[in-house]
């Protein structure tokens, strides 16, 4: 099967859970050069190149891969996550937007835009951006977690109420979840 993107991307995966990153990284280059549009390839082949802190070869990689398929929502979110490391936010934030614009149906995409909106300062719009994301997601616990947090920080303590109490029904035993909880309600019940 080593004419098919999939079995190299498949045998670069077992490559570098061996901790073979050079060989990992020539499966997934070889993968690229059978399907030059296999986005799997391309993603796998930045986070061989990450993990072994080559930063700008990493986001290199996923940039060729969106010259080749730049409808990619998980390309994009890559190359956001890649711009972040290289501390260019302003470049991950049109990344991250890209990625929840071509695919709005994966929660991810929305959470991680909403937690970079919220670090670069526009607080109110992550606010907006998660009430929006949790509608379509109403039991996201990272996305709950994180409205509630940011809307006690932004001193809306009657909507991190809500939240909370919305968070609580959701995963009653779950203490990281009754640690926020109580900083929202104060002396309310949940």
């Amino acid at each position: 099967n080593a004419d098919r993107p999939e079995s190299r991307v498949a045998l670069g995966g077992f490559r570098a859970a061996l901790g073979q990153a050079d060989a990992a990284h020539a499966q997934f280059t070889a993968a690229i050069q059978l399907d030059p549009e296999f986005v799997p390839a391309y993603v796998n082949a930045a986070d061989v190149l990450r993990a072994q802190g080559r930063d700008q070869e990493s986001a290199d990689t996923l940039q060729q891969g969106l010259q080749r398929v730049p409808m990619s929502a998980a390309l994009h979110h890559a190359l956001g996550l890649a711009r972040i490391r290289l501390q260019q936010p302003d470049l991950a934030m049109g990344s991250f937007r890209r990625a929840v614009e071509l695919d709005p149906a994966t929660a991810r995409y929305s959470y991680v835009y909403a937690v970079a909106l919220h670090s670069t300062g526009q607080v109110d719009e992550s606010i907006r951006h998660l009430q929006e994301a949790v509608k379509r997601w109403p039991y996201d616990r990272e996305m709950l977690m994180a409205l509630t947090s940011f809307q006690l920080e932004s001193g809306k303590r009657r909507d991190a109420q809500v939240t909370a109490r919305r968070l609580v029904a959701a995963y009653p035993a779950d203490p990281q979840v009754r640690v926020l909880a109580a900083q929202a309600l104060g002396d309310q019940p949940p």
